[in-house]
C-alpha cells in the first residue's frame, strides 16, 4: 500500500501526460505533470459492510491515513464514492485538499470534516 502512494508522491510524469492508478472499486488517483495529486472516488473503508451490509469487491489499494492529496473529486454522494470513514482522515492529513463533487455531496462533506474553502460544487456544463 505504502508503495502505491511513494509512486504518486515521486514519480516524474512528462509534459502533458498524467499517471493513472486503480485504487479498487471505483476510485482512482491521478498525478499530473506539474506534481498535482487528485483522487477520484476514494473508497478505502469498509463503511458498505458496516452501514449496508455490503462487502468491497477488491481490497483497497491503500490506506485513508496514507493519501497526499491536492484534490478530491467526488462523481456522487454512495458511500461507496463519498466513504464517510475516509474522507474525514483525507481531510485531517491533507490540509488545503479541495474537495469537488455535485450539490448531492455537499450534507456528506459537510458531516466529514471538510471545511466550507475547501469544498467545491461541481455543476453540469460549467
Amino acid at each position: 500500500m505504502v508503495e502505491l502512494m511513494q509512486d504518486l508522491l515521486h514519480v516524474d510524469v512528462p509534459a502533458g501526460g498524467l499517471r493513472l492508478y486503480w485504487l479498487g472499486q471505483a476510485g482512482f488517483a491521478f498525478r499530473t505533470a506539474t506534481g498535482k495529486r487528485i483522487f477520484l472516488d476514494p473508497y478505502l473503508s469498509d463503511a458498505c459492510e458496516r452501514l449496508h451490509g455490503f462487502k468491497r469487491l477488491s481490497l483497497p489499494a491503500l490506506r485513508a491515513e496514507e493519501v497526499r492529496a491536492d484534490w478530491v473529486i467526488l462523481t456522487h454522494e454512495h458511500t461507496d464514492h463519498l466513504d464517510p470513514d475516509a474522507i474525514p482522515v483525507i481531510v485531517r492529513n491533507n490540509p488545503g485538499c479541495r474537495f469537488a463533487g455535485p450539490v448531492g455531496c455537499v450534507a456528506g462533506l459537510k458531516q466529514a470534516g471538510v471545511p466550507a474553502e475547501c469544498r467545491v460544487v461541481l455543476e453540469p456544463n460549467r
